[in-house]
């Protein structure tokens, strides 16, 4: 990062625009100038996004975080799981186009793998990124379960639907646990 005048405000300012490019534009920043006249040149992979002032980038960002409606995205991300689940359904899934499916995994090999989560809403399972993202659900319950409200139960019970595939696949094979 090179600046070419500095200051408490001028660096709090580029915080809030890196943050922000990040997040609302899924860019990473790669290089922040500064001038004198107190704009900010956005460099993202060596091409120059916007040249803005941080007064109105500060207008921007705020009017920007004000849209955001954080509890619908978590409802929104709890839902997915819903929609990514294998097996027997139970009553309580809301998405109600979806039915039972892969009742039989497992099968020809003589062991239960009905269950667990679909990867990337094909019908294939992948052990390693299920069980990663049921272990960032539940670290995510354990840091911000508090914050979380009515979506809560649902992430709890996201959790326990691939906690209880994980236990129910490895049942009878101890070397596997």
């Amino acid at each position: 990062m090179s600046k070419s005048c500095c200051g408490d405000v001028a660096i709090e300012a580029l915080v809030i625009v890196c943050h922000a490019v990040n997040i609302l534009c899924d860019i990473t920043i790669t290089t922040l100038r500064y001038t004198p006249e107190s704009s900010i040149a956005i460099i993202a992979s060596n091409v120059c996004i916007k040249s803005i002032t941080v007064d109105r980038m500060v207008m921007i960002l705020a009017m920007a975080k004000a849209s955001h409606d954080y509890g619908d995205a978590l409802s929104k991300c709890i839902l997915f799981y819903e929609g990514q689940r294998s097996g027997k359904l139970p009553r309580s899934q809301r998405l109600k186009w979806r039915n039972d499916s892969a009742l039989h995994d497992g099968s020809d090999i003589k062991m239960d793998m009905v269950g667990g989560y679909y990867d990337a809403g094909d019908n294939v399972k992948f052990h390693f990124p299920m069980a990663f993202t049921t272990t960032m659900l539940a670290w995510s319950v354990v840091e911000f379960g508090d914050l979380m409200g009515p979506e809560l139960q649902l992430a709890f019970e996201a959790i326990k639907w691939g906690a209880d595939y994980f236990l129910n696949a490895t049942n009878g094979v101890p070397t596997l646990l």
